[in-house]
This record gives C-alpha cells, structure tokens and sequence, in this order.
C-alpha cells in the first residue's frame, strides 16, 4: 500500500510519536518547584542565609557579619566538625602582619602570620584558635577585628583598622540557626 501525499504517509509512520509529543506537551496538573528556595534574616549585624533544596529536605545555612566598607566578612560554621568553623575574609590585609581577634575582655586571638596575601582574603587561624574564636562568639556582647591594609594616604603607607562587630543578637541567631538546620525541634 503505497501513500497517497507526503503528510498522509508522515502521519501513519508516526502516529505515535505525534501522540507522544502531544501528551507530553498537556498539563496534567503537576507543580513545578524551584530546586532551591533561599532565605535571608538579620539579627543585628549578623546575617543568616539558608538555602533549601525540598526534594531531598537538605537545609544548608551560612552566619556572617560583613565589617569594613563591606569588603570584610568573618563567616560562622558552629556544627562544622571537618572544616573551618570561623572564617574571616579580608582581601586587603597587609603582607607580613597578623589579624587580632578578641572579645570583650577575652584573651587576644592572633590569626598565623600571613606572609603572602591569602587566597581570596583568607586569613589563617589555627585549628584551636578557631574553636577558642567560637566560644568566644557565643558568649560575648562586641567582637573586634584589628588588621592592617595598604592606604596611599597614610603616614607609612598603611592604615591600622578596627573593626566592632555586635554580639548582641549573636545568641538568638544561633538559636534559629539550630532550628533551621533542624538540630533542635521547633
């Protein structure tokens, strides 16, 4: 049996694939999720930003505080038992000095003295440092960050900054922190 016109011939010969696309073109009533919603909330000069994929209910949460012109930010993991639990970020910060953190009245923390800039502005703290650096945080009312940066208009060439971050809402962030990444019941 031989066809008739081209189209009539198409259409036997592919009857089901044009069904096919047909349907597959139909709404049948399925939503369309995005795979990730994301949200932000301050408390105080700390930021809180979680990102959650629903299909596979994982929960991922940053804290950070950007400090200095906003070009600075110190990032908070408090669960982290493999990696970093703080991170300070400064991209400017001088060759050959050391970032001081402290809190309140607390022993100063002094970051490993950086000898070359730093990938992306990661200044180097010891493991232990870091844990004392946490503990801090969580008990603390300001924290101060002392660094040095390159500035033309300065004496030498440099200029000596501190920075004053609030703790105040610290305690409460780390509160919903907990809740979001589910390790406390709401």
């Amino acid at each position: 049996m031989m066809c008739e016109t081209f189209l009539n011939c198409f259409m036997k010969k592919n009857i089901f694939i044009f069904i096919f696309c047909l349907f597959s073109f139909a709404s049948f009533g399925a939503e369309i999720l995005d795979n990730i919603s994301r949200e932000s909330k301050k408390f105080g000069d700390w930021t809180i930003s979680c990102e959650e994929d629903v299909m596979i209910d994982k929960v991922d949460c940053k804290i950070f505080s950007n400090f200095y012109d906003n070009t600075c930010s110190i990032y908070v993991q408090p669960n982290n038992k493999i990696a970093n639990q703080v991170v300070v970020i400064i991209p400017s910060v001088l060759e050959k000095t050391n970032v001081k953190f402290k809190v309140d009245r607390n022993s100063l923390i002094n970051s490993d003295t950086i000898y070359r800039l730093p990938d992306y502005g990661v200044i180097p703290f010891a493991p232990s440092r870091q844990k004392q650096m946490l503990s801090q945080l969580k008990s603390g009312d300001n924290l101060y960050i002392r660094f040095t940066v390159r500035d033309i208009k300065g004496a030498d060439g440099t200029k000596e900054i501190t920075a004053k971050i609030s703790l105040a809402e610290f305690s409460k962030l780390l509160v919903y922190y907990n809740m979001k990444m589910g390790y406390i019941k709401q």
